[in-house]
């Protein structure tokens, strides 16, 4: 679905004329919780680390951040405990009692959005690292009638027709969970939700 069919089931769902900027704002509003929510959009990137090297930088991937971080994981498939950037810089970078048994990273921090700590570092040459993060709605404040929303399809008409719709007529989120369209919403998203998580597709950083 492209932004101008979705901003035209909102209008058309509306009990009353809206300013396009509010039926933007609200498809935004709307399609953010509903990604947030079921994490059904994703996307992946690869870390290449150096040997020795704790420390990593993560460049052109914009819509990465750590809270949307689902799973790190090293060949073969050796998924990564995800910690706090205190504890890998303090606890683990400096307990001589921890033992290593194994040079591939087993844990990974982040210090801002862009910057992070593994621990420990590789031994090896080269290693990599994929990345699987949760991503936002894709960018609307163009106003771009075409660009397609990263909403699966059969979910995006009820994402507009009572998520979206609702924002837009309220404006006011305290008030929206007196709206019925907002209920229905909050009632697909946890549907959906669980139809991902059935699916097995829905993952979350180790933490343990």
């Amino acid at each position: 679905m492209n932004l101008r069919r979705a901003a035209r089931i909102v209008r058309q769902s509306a009990k009353s004329d809206i300013e396009q900027d509010v039926v933007i704002d609200a498809i935004g509003y709307a399609g953010n919780y509903f990604l947030r929510e079921t994490k059904m959009s994703k996307g992946e990137f690869i870390l290449t680390l150096t040997a020795g090297v704790e420390t990593f930088t993560i460049d052109q991937v914009p819509d990465f951040r750590p809270e949307r971080l689902l799973m790190g994981e090293t060949t073969p498939y050796q998924r990564l405990d995800y910690r706090t950037y205190r504890e890998v810089a303090g606890q683990y970078s400096t307990d001589t009692t921890v033992t290593v048994s194994s040079s591939t990273p087993r844990i990974i921090a982040f210090r801002t959005p862009e910057r992070g700590i593994v621990w420990p570092a590789a031994s090896a040459t080269k290693t990599d690292i994929r990345i699987v993060y949760y991503r936002p709605l894709v960018d609307i404040e163009e106003h771009d009638d075409n660009i397609k929303l990263n909403i699966p399809d059969e979910y995006a008409y009820d994402v507009m027709q009572f998520g979206a719709t609702a924002v837009a007529e309220h404006r006011v989120p305290d008030s929206l969970f007196q709206n019925v369209a907002w209920e229905r919403f909050l009632q697909m998203t946890k549907k959906a939700k669980e139809e991902v998580a059935f699916a097995g597709i829905q993952e979350g950083p180790a933490t343990n």
